[in-house]
Formats: structure tokens, C-alpha cells, sequence
């Protein structure tokens, strides 16, 4: 106690000093820590305020309107690629399954008719049967007898008119000149035939130019030969429809006495054939369909076609092939047309469809000057194999397909259903080998 009495003012002076170091210290540290949540606090302020500042609301709102384009035009896109890709079964109630047993015998029945519409819309005709020929003979050998066994041909089909200065009506036999015996007269007959069912047509087509599945119209099919049927029909339709355009379209532009199929573009529909699924093949690079210079071959009419359409994702220049989005198809259509719509005819199949044109083989038909059997008319022609490749959008047929058919294309496994393809007339060489 008596230290401290003697040391209190040391004591004292010492204390106050010690507890101002204290003070400065701790004046010093809060200074520092109120400075950083200043600056903490004004960069929170910022941006809360920063999406509500006009140059913020700005940009974020063209972003957002860009992204709501974007967002419109895929929907768009899909949309329009689902509506052209999308095609319906012509019969309702068959897939995936029937519902009813009685359905496979309502899906035979009604495929005949089906095949007959395409050639109806295509307003296609067969060249005059024998049968027809020799029908038209009776009637002329009739009139003959009529005319004290003198008649004239036909009221002007004989020769041709001023308007029709191509072919020789009947050939060397007729000509315009009176018909004597026997054989003058079936060329007669073949000649008026031959021209009456001309005029009455805009292109020549049967159903032995279509792809047939012969044992569908004579028994009730199973699941898998009704969808291996309606794949082909769908093609065949989207096709068929497309040459129908065409010869539509030129004939609005003639006048009523030339809209026959000598005047149109399409002349002949040969032959239609679909392969069955195409998958990922071993043949890796290989662009078939050219010589050996890159350009398209010019092919020998005499030759026999090959078997068509290709079938093989390696042996065309795409290699496209069934896969996560889409099944792939090929096809092939062998037709006569004029030289000059070819390119045209190549278009208007294109567009009909996801159809891209794979290859191309042609040759000059047998043309029939005494207008005898089929009357091309006055313009080239040209006899056209046209191979194409035609894709399914899963997400569209998937849904539609039988159970075994849809494991078969997940598997990668052809549906292997046998068929008769469209006739080919006198035939040409396929651009694929072998």
C-alpha cells in the first residue's frame, strides 16, 4: 500500500498511457472492418439494383426475346418436318395390331382397291389387250361388210393430222389407204385401239408397274406382311402423287384435244419396287451409280435390270442407314418420260417427301412409229430408272409399328417378307452392280 501511495501518480500515468495504445488499436481495427462491409454492403446494393437498372433490363430482355425466337422456330421446324414426314394407315384399327381378327380379312379385301387408286390418280391405263385388239377388229370387219367390203380407216386415225405430223398410223399396211384382207385389218384394228385407249389416258401404268404383295390379295396377311404392305403403299402414294402433279400441271396448259398422254411429260410408269429396311453395312466408302470418270453412265437397253433398289446403306454415296431417329428405305421407279422433264420429274419426287435421289440409269425406249401398242408422241423420250432413299421418323412409326416388326428394325434385322416388285418392261440396267 505504502508502494503504491509513493508510485500512484507513476502508476496512474502509466495506466492512461497503456489504455490508450488499447483505444488506438482497436479504433484502428474497427476503422479497417467497417470499411470492408461499406464496400461489402454497396456491391450487395448493386446488384439487387443491377437487373432493374434500364441498361440491365435491356440486354436481359433481348436475350430472353431471342431465346423465346429460337425457341418458336424449332417448334416450328418440328412441326413442319413431322407434318410432311407423317402419313396415315389406309386402313384404321390394323396397327400396331388389329383389334379384331376379321380386320386382316377387311385389310385384304380393301388392298386391291388401294393399288387401283394409284393409278387412278395417276389416270394411267394399260395398252389395248389382244383381246381388245380383236374386239376393235370385229367392229371394223363389221363396218366393212356394212360398206360392200370397202372401208376407209378409222374417220382421219389412218394419217396423221396437221396437228400431229409424228408417226405413221398402222405402218407400211395403212397409211390412209383402203384395208384389204386379213392382216390390214388387225393393223387396223391395233393401230384404232392403241390410239382410243391413248386419248383416254395421260400415262400408261397397270398394276403389274406397281410393287404387289400378290399373297396379301389372296389371304389375310399377319402384322408384319400388313406393315411391310402399307410401307411400300406409302411410298408408292407419295411417288404416284408426285407424277400426278406433273402431267396435272402440263395438261392445265394444253388444250382439251391434246391432254392425252402423247402431249404430257410423264408417258409410262414401268415399274415401282421398295426394299425392305436398310441397316449399317460392312461395304464402308463405296459410291456406286457412276463410271469410272465420276459421271453417270449411259446403259445398254438390251440388258436385263438388276435386281433393285439397292438395299444397302454401304452401297450408296449417303451411307445413311436406320438409326436412333429415323428408318431408311429405298426405292426405285423406272418410267418414260420426256427428255426435256426429266429434272423436273427428279424434283417433284423429292420434294413429295425426306426422298433423296441415290442414282440415276437411262436409255431409249422402243418407240412404235405405226402408233401400234404405246404412243409416246412426237417430243424424246427417254426410259429413266431413278433409285432414291426415303427416311421414317421414328418418333412418328415407331408408335404404329407391330410389336415383332418394331423389335426386328431395333435389332437391326430385315423384315425378310417376300414380294413381287413392278414389271419392267423391256428393262434397263441398274446404276448398282450385280
Amino acid at each position: 500500500m505504502a508502494f503504491i501511495k509513493r508510485h500512484l501518480m507513476l502508476l496512474s500515468c502509466g495506466l492512461v498511457g497503456f489504455l490508450s495504445i488499447v483505444a488506438l488499436a482497436v479504433g484502428i481495427l474497427i476503422g479497417d472492418v467497417s470499411a470492408e462491409m461499406r464496400t461489402i454492403e454497396s456491391l450487395a446494393q448493386q446488384l439487387k439494383t443491377a437487373g432493374r437498372s434500364p441498361v440491365g433490363e435491356k440486354h436481359l430482355d433481348a436475350a430472353a426475346r431471342k431465346g423465346e425466337v429460337i425457341t418458336r422456330e424449332v417448334a416450328k421446324t418440328d412441326a413442319l418436318v413431322k407434318a410432311m414426314n407423317a402419313r396415315e394407315p389406309f386402313m384404321t384399327g390394323v396397327f400396331p395390331t388389329p383389334e379384331q381378327d376379321y380386320l386382316r380379312y377387311d385389310f385384304r379385301d380393301a388392298y386391291g382397291p388401294a393399288l387401283d387408286a394409284l393409278l387412278q390418280t395417276l389416270k394411267a391405263k394399260a395398252p389395248p389387250s389382244e383381246a381388245e385388239i380383236a374386239k376393235m377388229a370385229d367392229q371394223l370387219a363389221a363396218q366393212q361388210h356394212q360398206e360392200s367390203g370397202r372401208a376407209e380407216f378409222g374417220g382421219g386415225l389412218a394419217s396423221p393430222r396437221p396437228d400431229q405430223p409424228w408417226g405413221r398410223p398402222g405402218g407400211d399396211v395403212g397409211g390412209g389407204k383402203a384395208f384389204t384382207g386379213a392382216t390390214a385389218l388387225e393393223a387396223a384394228a391395233a393401230v384404232q385401239a392403241s390410239l382410243v385407249r391413248a386419248r383416254g389416258a395421260y400415262c400408261y401404268g397397270s398394276r403389274d408397274s406397281l410393287h404387289v404383295f400378290e399373297q396379301v390379295l389372296s389371304s389375310p396377311p399377319d402384322p408384319v406382311l400388313m406393315w411391310a404392305t402399307q410401307l411400300s403403299l406409302w411410298i408408292q402414294q407419295d411417288v404416284v402423287g408426285a407424277l400426278a402433279r406433273i402431267n396435272d400441271a402440263a395438261a392445265a396448259k394444253l388444250a382439251e384435244d391434246r391432254r392425252w398422254v402423247a402431249y404430257l411429260p410423264v408417258k409410262d410408269l414401268v415399274g415401282l419396287a421398295v426394299s425392305d429396311y436398310v441397316f449399317p453395312s460392312q461395304m464402308e466408302g463405296m459410291i456406286v451409280g457412276r463410271d469410272a470418270k465420276g459421271g453417270w453412265a449411259e446403259v445398254n437397253p438390251a440388258q436385263p435390270l438388276a435386281t433393285p433398289p439397292p438395299g444397302d446403306a454401304g452401297s450408296v454415296f449417303t451411307g445413311r442407314a436406320s438409326g436412333e431417329l429415323y428408318d431408311v428405305v429405298h426405292f426405285t421407279v423406272e418410267l418414260v418420260v420426256e427428255a426435256r422433264s426429266l429434272p423436273i420429274v427428279m424434283d417433284e419426287i423429292c420434294a413429295a417427301n425426306f426422298f433423296t435421289p441415290l442414282a440415276v440409269a437411262y436409255a431409249e425406249p422402243e418407240v412404235n412409229p405405226a402408233f401400234i401398242g404405246k404412243v409416246y408422241g412426237p417430243d424424246p423420250v427417254i426410259q429413266v430408272v431413278l433409285v432414291y432413299e426415303a427416311c421414317f421418323f421414328r418418333e412418328l412409326y415407331h408408335p404404329m409399328m407391330p410389336p415383332q416388326v418394331k423389335q426386328s428394325v431395333l435389332d437391326g434385322q430385315p423384315l425378310g417378307v417376300a414380294r413381287r416388285a413392278g414389271s419392267r418392261g423391256q428393262g434397263i440396267n441398274s446404276p448398282f452392280p450385280g
